[in-house]
This record gives C-alpha cells, structure tokens and sequence, in this order.
C-alpha cells in the first residue's frame, strides 16, 4: 500500500511494530517521500499532535489487540494526529457475518489436529453498530461505509500460471466480487470506512 501511495505522488509515513522488508526498495523508489518509524508501542504513534492530512489503517486496526493494544486506543492516537477536518480511511476490518471468517473458525481446530496446518481466524470482528460507535467515542464521524470481499482472495495466489497476478482475472473477480456484494453484503469479509475528525 505504501508503495501505491508513493506512485500516486504521496508522500507517506508509515509505522509498524516490524521492521518493512522493502523498506530499502521504496526508499529508493521514492527518495525523500517514505519515511518509517518503528513502534516500540502498540498503540501510540511517533508524530506530534495535528500533523496528518490523512491517516490510513488497512488490515491494522482489528490485530492491535494481539500485541498488547487496543481499537479505541488506537484510534483515540489516530485522532490526535489528524488535523481537524482532515479523513481517516480504515479497510479490511474484518466484518462480523462473514462466512470466509465462520468457515476459518470451523476448520481452526481440526486442520492443526489432524493436518498440522494453522489456519487464522480474527479473533476481533466488526459490525455497522460496532464501527459507529468506536467511531463516535474516538472524536470521528463516519462519513462511508462499505462492505466487500465476498469471494475469498488467499487462493487467487495459488492459481496455474500465476492467473491471480494478470490485471484482467483481476479485474473479472473484482467486478463479480461487486455483483456478489450487492446481494451478499451481510455475508462478506471485510469493511471499509472513513471518517473525518470532528473535534
């Protein structure tokens, strides 16, 4: 995601509790644009209060709680750096309902017994009510909201003759995977909202 930031012409600061392995690779494909600080916190961001545009959490939010944070820690710390009137994009918070996330959970347990494989499923996730409300009490409104991935993505990575990696099966799953929302939206796996600060 960085790196499509950098080529839209961003400037990016991003921040992580581990160290990126191509950090070196947009550094220099961006030089001067792509500044990273390394967490030494879950939940508290290295930048000065009111020194963001715009504040991106993609796939973040729902894990901070595995390293010792919290959601409305975390996004108290999002709103202090934000600028008034500035956005917050949040996606791939997994979404309560999801049969990808049910089927995970159902098979969590048998595939590490029986096959020895380990299978990840959210241990947090996420509704409407829940996303308006963590929002609210953060100092956010929430000005979007949407749901999507309905058809399951992981296995795109395993099609013959790297299929999942041409921009046209790209483009064909993406239009289905937007057909399917429509009518399966409570059902699908991820959220994704923005809000703007409002205080």
């Amino acid at each position: 995601m960085s790196y499509a930031l950098l080529r839209d012409g961003h400037e990016v600061w991003a921040t992580d509790l581990v160290v990126p392995p191509m950090g070196d690779f947009l550094d220099e494909a961006a030089p001067g644009r792509f500044h990273f600080e390394h967490l030494t916190e879950p939940t508290r961001l290295p930048y000065p209060d009111q020194s963001m545009d715009v504040v991106l959490s993609m796939g973040t939010l729902e894990h901070v709680g595995e390293s010792g944070g919290s959601d409305r820690a975390s996004l108290a710390e999002i709103h202090r750096v934000r600028r008034p009137g500035r956005r917050f994009v949040c996606c791939h918070l997994p979404k309560q309902g999801s049969y990808i996330e049910a089927g995970a959970r159902a098979i969590k347990k048998p595939a590490k017994r029986i096959l020895n494989r380990f299978v990840y499923a959210h241990p947090i996730l996420y509704d409407e009510a829940t996303v308006h409300s963590l929002a609210a009490e953060a100092g956010f409104s929430v000005d979007r909201f949407d749901t999507y991935g309905v058809l399951p993505r992981s296995p795109l990575s395993g099609l013959p003759f790297r299929l999942g990696d041409r921009p046209w099966v790209v483009r064909a799953i993406d239009g289905l995977d937007h057909r399917l929302n429509r009518v399966l939206a409570n059902h699908s796996q991820n959220i994704a909202w923005t809000g703007t600060r409002l205080r």
